[in-house]
């Protein structure tokens, strides 16, 4: 059977250029809330509050400078694709800055009102792939390169306010700005010869790049009496204040008198637009004693189709036939949860266990030319605190796993452009975390600090 086009290259290859470009739980922030992953909602008692729930900040309004990352992520992806060799792709990467970093602003910790400010990388990945493969199809050998250079960075920065409304209550408000940048350069191409002739060929290549700047906001309410904390946040679609971007495509296919093609066009100063859905959170904390429990429930509502660069049509060459660049994309609505474990909490060394589910937001209704990891994630992690000269550091490691099984198009002409052919992705990435709080100078009345930080 000919083949020209595998769906291989088109649906699988790309997926593993961004692991998770399409999930909001994917990176953690903070020193315990990284070990926590991030199901701090209700309970967040170190600067990553800023991120998590504002409010938190005027209860647990601990000085000083916390920093924590990713260091280091191994991903394996494994392709079972139907009637072909299974793929096993791994790819090694080291995150250059940290994913996040946060201070007070001021030297009263215990006034009512306290400021902080935040930087945090949102999405950060980077990667290149090339490779040269060749099969033989029954009497047909078939020849595939393939490159791919994929950039993608988001860095929030942002600036909270919060205010203490009683002993028991706070609320604060975080004003982020994104700077958002993607970068895709793609080109596939498939020949082939069949007892020395030359067999039809396919060849598609191009470049999509954009740069954005938008704000947001996030507000959160908390509340603490006892052994309880809890809270509510809410997050708001950002607003687009400028942004460029380029798109560029070309797509030939020759050797099929019938289904001869030739389509290209480049238009470049487009303005660029993302979106941000809008979200709400709700978690809760309880000390049992001899442990402490948080979890955390967050919706993120769906993103309808938008443009993300004002790209016009274009003719192709060789039909006429009017073409929209692939610049439309959505995002569905999904819920994240999760929940963490604090073990020995009144040491001086704690033990951290947590689990969190991590949904794509593409798959169905959700498209983009850029998003394409529509597997849902499943996250765990484990590791410890320990404290020295009055630094605090935490180490662990997570685990995030996924399946996924894509069904490709069904032939759509007598030679088999497209066969019908299904595949799976098994997705798997190990992570090391690290965090590091500096302590800050102390000022005003004395207030109360969680067990398992006096």
């Amino acid at each position: 059977m000919r083949r020209i086009i595998l769906i291989y290259l088109f649906l699988i290859i790309p997926a593993i250029v961004y692991p998770q470009d399409s999930h909001n739980w994917n990176i953690p922030y903070g020193t315990y809330s990284t070990l926590l992953g991030g199901a701090v909602i209700g309970s967040a008692y170190d600067l990553s509050a800023s991120y998590y729930n504002p409010g938190m900040l005027s209860i647990y309004n601990d000085p000083g400078l916390v920093i924590g990352a990713q260091l280091y992520n191994l991903t394996k992806l494994k392709i079972d694709y139907e009637s072909e060799k299974n793929s096993d792709l791994t790819k090694n990467s080291i995150t250059p800055i940290p994913g996040f970093i946060a201070g007070r602003i001021g030297k009263d910790s215990s006034a009512s009102n306290s400021f902080t400010y935040s930087l945090l990388g949102r999405q950060l990945y980077s990667t290149l792939l090339e490779q040269k493969f060749d099969y033989k199809d029954n009497s047909t050998n078939r020849y595939y390169d393939l490159y791919i250079n994929q950039d993608i960075r988001e860095q929030w920065g942002g600036f909270t306010y919060s205010r203490k409304l009683n002993e028991n209550s706070g609320f604060g408000i975080t004003t982020y700005i994104s700077y958002r940048s993607q970068d895709l350069r793609y080109d596939y191409s498939n020949t082939g010869n069949e007892n020395n002739s030359i067999k039809p060929a396919f060849q598609q290549k191009g470049q999509y790049y954009y740069w954005n700047v938008s704000a947001l906001f996030k507000a959160g309410y908390a509340f603490k009496k006892g052994p309880l904390t809890t809270g509510v946040t809410i997050t708001t679609p950002n607003i687009n204040i400028l942004g460029s971007g380029e798109v560029y495509s070309f797509k030939s296919i020759t050797g099929i008198d019938s289904l001869n093609l030739l389509e290209t066009n480049y238009q470049d100063g487009l303005k660029s637009r993302h979106e941000n859905s809008f979200a709400v959170g709700f978690g809760f904390g309880y000390d049992f004693n001899s442990f402490r429990l948080h979890t955390s429930l967050e919706w993120f509502n769906a993103v309808k189709p938008y443009k993300t660069l004002d790209a016009q049509t274009f003719q192709g060459q060789s039909n006429g036939k009017t073409i929209m660049p692939e610049v439309i994309a959505s995002t569905n609505s999904i819920i994240n949860y999760g929940f963490g474990l604090e073990l020995f909490p009144k040491s001086k060394n704690q033990l951290y266990l947590s689990f969190n589910t991590d949904n794509s937001t593409i798959g169905g209704s959700g498209n983009s030319p850029m998003l394409i990891t529509n597997y849902n994630l499943k996250h765990i992690s484990a590791g410890s605190i320990f404290e020295s000269s009055g630094i605090k550091f935490s180490l662990g490691l997570a685990f995030a796993w996924g399946d996924k099984e894509v069904e490709s198009s069904k032939s759509q002409n007598s030679e088999n452009l497209i066969t019908n052919s299904n595949t799976v992705l098994s997705y798997r990435q190990v992570s090391l975390l690290f965090g590091i709080t500096f302590p800050g100078k102390k000022m005003g009345t004395e207030r109360e600090i969680p067990i398992g930080r006096r």
